[in-house]
């Protein structure tokens, strides 16, 4: 059984052309505009992959620390595009957000012609997915903080179009781009290999017939070859330089992880709204069974590998739904195929295309709202009081006063030490007269710290240490061994932060903390301390290493942390109170 479509009509008129081309500029207009409301943010483990990049174009090799092979990314191709803007000199962070916004104006590209040319549906239709996506501030959010999440997204509506290019047209020019996919989305993250497989899987079981589908089989395995093989020899390289076959946050976040469907509630729960909700749950349902039934399924099982992939690892504290963005955005293609098909019934039932109004409504209200969002709260931050932090006018101003290089009032108002996360800086900076690039710092969300001051770092969430991953009762008790603490500190770092335990560990040894004092915590439960027993550094050098940081930091805005604070006003206020010698 076949659905009735309607018969091929006549080219619209030039008007109607006119519209769709607005409709798509107002789509692409109001991804823009929303990205700027959270174009000056960022999250600390952007700064993490940004030191590696910076490693990785000054000779020093894909490494953290500089002579210490541990892969503690989780994209490879955003780490090697980040260090092609530090080989072009661009300033890193400005060249990432940069990066996030082309791979966000690629993912609307993608996601227009999936659902246009791969699944059929009416060109104003295939505008639906585009225009939720400009509404969502999760994914407009995560494309701009600087992880690869953005290429994420990208690869991943852009694979099954070009891999059903190449099937349909199987020329070089089609091969090519298939390839490119297939590498993109290889090397955008860990879990690609799901989405590999399923755009692999879907054109042979959607075959038709045995005879059919070998011949689809064979052409792929012809065709793009080259790209597995390409990501073959990525694999050997991963094993040669790092020593081992997957990224060192396999072990952080995903060796011997109990499946939990539990893991699914955030898209249902935890501050979603209940047309979100549907949205998400409903869409995801429509989006397998009718690309199913078109025979064009690689969407629908993407939705199904992300969800598999969510259930499988630990969800850390990032907000916004990171883990599951692929869902969110995909959501809205089912109910364009639904739209889609009540339409094609037309010939049956006049009255049914009327009920397309149903589900667009149910995808604008559903997107307003999340329109409306800043953030949804990740369950450690709960806490805070409530889900959901909306939108508002401070924020808006606070962004305005980035672009324009200007000191906001909070950070005016902020303690002269005590000025947020970046405060861990001071302390590397005015410990010790020793090069920072040969100190130690002990402490976890410590990328932009690492990123800034250039200090080596040890790890206490284990990215890129190797210590803290191969540590059983870490990584699967989460219990802080005496020889894993006695070990950080045998670097005899000039400060530290830590939580979640070694905290504790640390103030069971109080030998260790010989030469430090506190600046958070007790001595039995020590947060932050910083070394006072080293030669300190005198106040020229202090002001020097301020300049070099503030130097390092964007020209064209105020850098804001994840939630807004702006941390490049911070930074320089900071540098104002030292030059005018005050402690």
């Amino acid at each position: 059984m076949t659905l009735e479509t309607e018969a091929p009509s006549r080219r619209p008129g030039w008007w109607l052309r006119a519209l769709f081309v607005l409709a798509s500029l107002a789509i692409v207009a109001g991804t823009i505009g929303h990205l700027a409301y959270y174009f000056p943010r960022t999250v600390d483990d952007l700064f993490i992959s940004l030191r590696f990049a910076e490693n990785f174009a000054r000779g020093n090799g894909p490494v953290y620390n500089v002579g210490e092979r541990v892969e503690g990314y989780s994209g490879a191709l955003w780490m090697f595009l980040q260090a092609l803007g530090f080989v072009l000199r661009i300033e890193g962070v400005l060249w990432t957000k940069l990066l996030g916004l082309v791979c966000l104006l690629a993912t609307q590209l993608g996601l227009y012609r999936l659902t246009r040319h791969v699944l059929g549906v009416r060109p104003w239709i295939a505008l639906l997915p585009c225009a939720a996506f400009a509404l969502n501030s999760y994914a407009i959010n995560w494309s701009t903080l600087g992880l690869e999440t953005p290429l994420n997204l990208a690869t991943i509506v852009l694979l099954p179009v070009a891999v059903h290019g190449f099937l349909r047209e199987p020329n070089a020019r089609h091969r090519a781009l298939a390839c490119l996919a297939i590498v993109a989305c290889g090397m955008a993250r860990p879990e690609s290999v799901l989405y590999l497989a399923v755009n692999a899987i879907a054109p042979v079981v959607s075959a038709g017939s045995r005879e059919k589908a070998r011949s689809v089989a064979v052409s792929l395995v012809r065709g793009l070859w080259p790209a597995v093989a390409f990501l073959f020899a990525m694999l050997l390289l991963r094993r040669w330089y790092y020593g081992e076959w997957v990224p060192n946050t396999y072990f952080v976040k995903g060796a011997k992880i109990a499946k939990d469907l539990v893991r699914l509630g955030p898209l249902v729960a935890q501050g979603a709204g209940i047309t979100e909700a549907i949205e998400y749950v409903g869409g995801a349902i429509l989006l397998v069974a009718l690309s199913f039934y078109r025979r064009q399924p690689a969407a629908g099982l993407t939705v199904v590998a992300c969800a598999y992939f969510v259930i499988s690892v630990i969800l850390d504290w990032m907000p916004s739904l990171r883990h599951h963005l692929p869902i969110t955005m995909l959501a809205p293609v089912g109910w364009a195929l639904a739209v889609d098909t009540l339409v094609s019934l037309r010939a049956r039932k006049r009255w049914l295309p009327w009920l397309a109004i149903v589900p667009v409504v149910l995808v604008a209200h559903a997107q307003w709202t999340v329109a409306r969002i800043d953030n949804r709260y990740s369950p450690e931050e709960a806490a805070r009081g409530g889900w959901v932090l909306p939108k508002s006018m401070s924020k808006w101003r606070d962004t305005v006063w980035a672009f324009y290089r200007a000191e906001p009032p909070h950070v005016t108002q902020m303690h002269d030490y005590e000025m947020g996360q970046i405060s861990a800086s001071w302390g590397v900076l005015e410990a010790s007269a020793a090069p920072v690039e040969d100190s130690w710092f002990v402490g976890r969300d410590i990328g932009m710290v690492g990123y800034y001051t250039g200090v080596r770092v040890y790890d206490t969430a284990g990215l890129f240490t190797r210590d803290v991953a191969r540590s059983r009762e870490w990584t699967h008790e989460h219990v802080v061994s005496d020889a894993l603490i006695r070990a950080a500190m045998a670097r005899r770092p000039i400060a530290g932060e830590i939580y979640e335990g070694w905290d504790d560990a640390l103030g069971r040894h109080p030998d260790l903390l010989q030469g430090y004092r506190l600046r958070g915590g007790s001595w039995q439960q020590p947060v932050a301390w910083i070394a006072f027993d080293r030669e300190p550094p005198s106040h020229e050098l202090v002001v020097q290493r301020y300049e070099a940081m503030v130097a390092k930091f964007p020209r064209w805005f105020h850098l804001h942390t994840l939630y807004g604070e702006a941390v490049g006003a911070v930074v320089e206020r900071r540098l104002r109170i030292k030059r005018d010698g005050q402690p």
